[in-house]
């Protein structure tokens, strides 16, 4: 028996179950790390989901009539302006865009919605600046651009919020005094 190749065997053995408690131990800390970011945003989430689902109907509702009185179609740009200015998720970007916050599968959607809501805010308060709007047709086409792209965020955040959801269900949430970590 060579007790040399025994020896370095067995160094290898060591090394590797260093590494692999090492990688373990990086896994348990991210998926804590993306819990924890997860349901920090899931309320902010939810919120502008909310706002979106109300306001979309709005717009659908005054869409739909034959002449929409133009106040009510003026009224509905205006909240969508008021859910990209206020609602607009923009004190996530330092949760969300911390390194290893969010698995990419919620972190994708989340950044597309966040970037969409913004360049929509940024547009319409530079469209309004330099040309605002007055016919009704300007405004229909406008509350039209609004809806189109709404539902663009929304979509988005449905995905954002069952990939939040489908963590939020893990074992590891649900019953962390049961995992003897």
């Amino acid at each position: 028996m060579d007790w040399n190749a025994l020896g370095t065997w067995a160094a290898v053995v060591v090394a590797l179950g260093i590494s692999l408690k090492d990688t373990f131990q990086r896994w348990r800390d991210r998926t804590a790390r993306h819990l924890l970011v997860a349901a920090t945003i899931l309320p902010q989430v939810s919120q502008t989901q909310n706002a979106l689902r109300e306001t979309l109907t709005r717009a659908d509702e005054c869409l739909a009539l034959p002449v929409p009185p133009l106040a009510a179609l003026r009224d509905t740009c205006d909240a969508f302006l008021n859910i990209v200015t206020h609602y607009g998720l923009q004190d996530l970007r330092g949760t969300a865009y911390q390194p290893d916050a969010l698995p990419e599968h919620i972190l994708v959607p989340l950044a597309k919605a966040m970037t969409l809501m913004h360049m929509l805010a940024y547009n319409s308060h530079a469209e309004r600046e330099s040309a605002p709007s007055s016919t009704a047709d300007g405004i229909r086409a406008e509350l039209l651009e609004w809806s189109s792209q709404g539902r663009a965020v929304l979509a988005s955040l449905d995905w954002v919020e069952r990939g939040i959801q489908r963590k939020l269900s893990s074992r590891r949430w649900n019953t962390p005094e049961q995992l003897g970590w």
